[in-house]
């Protein structure tokens, strides 16, 4: 998934949602 290797900030835009994106952030880390 190129999302998962995408910057914080293009990440960040892909999931405007807050608690979507805590979620995206544990995946990426």
């Amino acid at each position: 998934m190129e999302w998962l290797q995408a910057p914080p900030t293009y990440h960040k835009d892909l999931h405007p949602s807050p608690r979507r994106h805590r979620l995206s952030l544990e995946d990426y880390n």
